[in-house]
């Protein structure tokens, strides 16, 4: 079927490094049952459900749950490696403080005072 090996694959390309908040997983699935639903040739004011859909393209697993065992696999691969090897697990160093880009107060470089001033002129 296109949809496993073309639509599917590409979405969930390198998931199994993805966290996912409650938000990714409703766009997640609102995507899919638009590729599925436009596969079908069904218009949204059919107002067919979701599974009658899944039903009609003989799409059973859901990409969340693909995800879901992909990431429990990678999960279960980095927990048996050697610790001296890339890549470390989660939590196993410090993370690095990354500097502010501008902080309030702080006077801006010359160069960029040039441009904003460059910028300010001639936007107009």
């Amino acid at each position: 079927m296109i949809y496993n090996s073309m639509v599917k694959s590409v979405l969930i390309y390198g998931a199994e490094t993805w966290s996912l908040y409650e938000d990714d997983r409703r766009r997640i699935n609102a995507t899919e049952m638009d590729v599925l639903r436009r596969s079908a040739r069904i218009c949204k004011l059919d107002r067919k459900t979701n599974e009658y859909i899944r039903g009609k393209m003989d799409a059973q697993d859901m990409i969340l749950d693909d995800i879901t065992r992909k990431q429990i696999i990678r999960y279960g691969h980095v927990e048996r490696m050697d610790p001296t090897r890339l890549p470390k697990p989660e939590g196993s160093e410090p993370l690095r403080t990354v500097r502010p880009i501008y902080r309030t107060g702080v006077p801006l470089p010359s160069e960029c005072r040039i441009l904003y001033i460059f910028f300010n002129n001639y936007m107009y």
